[in-house]
């Protein structure tokens, strides 16, 4: 399970940020957006990190 959700926190990093930071620089740049995105993006990436750190701690019995 902690696996599977290292795998898909790699997966959302990816999918989130990349696309994000791309428009930084370019025409369809806006900073409130771009801000907002990021914070979002950020806010989502801790929380997976927090579920994979309690997973590696607790080691709940779920398999």
């Amino acid at each position: 399970m902690t696996i599977a959700l290292m795998v898909g926190s790699i997966v959302f990093l990816a999918r989130a940020f990349k696309p994000t930071l791309k428009t930084f620089g370019t025409t369809e740049f806006n900073k409130g957006t771009f801000i907002a995105k990021l914070r979002k993006s950020t806010i989502i990436y801790i929380f997976l990190l927090l579920i994979m750190l309690w997973l590696m701690v607790a080691k709940p019995i779920l398999w």
